[in-house]
């Protein structure tokens, strides 16, 4: 509520303490919430390695939005060393654990399709495969992922050859 300002005044200093508390309860939320902050610098200096230790203790204890938060460290090379196919691997951990339906999953697993997606159609650390890409791409924009809605529009799988008219096959 401190963090966003609902029902009270906004105070990321607040938030921040009371994520670190939490956190250190080893609350799945306060941990990626704490980790997203120290990521993206807000309301403390960034800090990747403490956003990648932070991701880490929630993902160890099996939440799948670690896993997504950690794939976009490894995607992007952030505080780790880029690693496309460790990305690919906590993507695809992220969009097969538990509860695919609830709505707070929803837009993780959209991310998270969205790049498994963007690896396929791409082939970085996999194989490019655009029916793979297409795929992915539309079970994030059945999560209502924008991204994914858009990338559907340019992804085209390759199709077989078309004989012409007339012609024996």
């Amino acid at each position: 509520m401190y963090y966003e300002g609902k029902g009270l005044d906004k105070d990321i200093g607040v938030a921040l303490g009371w994520y670190t508390k939490a956190a250190e309860q080893r609350f799945e939320l306060a941990l990626i919430q704490l980790g997203s902050m120290y990521e993206k610098g807000i309301g403390v200096e960034k800090d990747l390695r403490r956003a990648l230790i932070l991701y880490s203790i929630a993902y160890r204890r099996g939440s799948v939005r670690a896993a997504t938060h950690l794939g976009i460290l490894f995607k992007r090379g952030l505080g780790v060393e880029r690693d496309d196919s460790i990305a690919y691997s906590l993507f695809l951990e992220s969009v097969s654990g538990p509860d695919p339906l609830i709505a707070e999953n929803l837009s993780y697993r959209g991310s998270a399709y969205y790049c498994l997606g963007h690896i396929a159609e791409h082939g970085e650390g996999v194989k490019h495969d655009q029916c793979a890409a297409k795929n992915w791409y539309s079970k994030g924009a059945e999560c209502g992922q924008p991204q994914c809605i858009e990338a559907l529009a340019r992804v085209r799988p390759k199709s077989r050859p078309r004989h012409p008219r007339g012609s024996v096959g």
